[in-house]
């Protein structure tokens, strides 16, 4: 379940500041995607760090679910996820930010 959050996580973050382009005044575009790259390690980061206690106990295991059914367990895995990339991808833009970039 890691593997498929952290994939998914990727997944989401790599979305993140490619629609949209980032600028900073005398800047070239090596430094501007190191700094990304960067930023986006770190909210990966920063948002396992947040989120630690979410996993594996939390939702994973069938010691919680037992009483409850599928759908609802992957209902809460799904929402689970989707804050987990949105918290992800707000920590990079902050990040980006922080650094002096601008969104085109």
């Amino acid at each position: 379940m890691r593997k498929v959050l952290v994939i998914v996580a990727l997944l989401a973050s790599s979305a993140c500041g490619t629609a949209t382009g980032w600028q900073k005044p005398g800047v070239d575009q090596s430094l501007v995607d190191g700094d990304l790259r960067q930023c986006r390690r770190e909210a990966m980061q920063e948002m396992m760090r947040l989120y630690a206690d979410w996993r594996p106990f939390a939702f994973d295991t069938d010691a919680f679910w037992n009483w409850r059914s599928a759908p609802q367990r992957r209902a809460v895995q799904r929402s689970n996820e989707f804050s987990q990339s949105q918290a992800e991808q707000m920590l990079a833009v902050a990040c980006m930010r922080g650094k002096g970039y601008v969104t085109t």
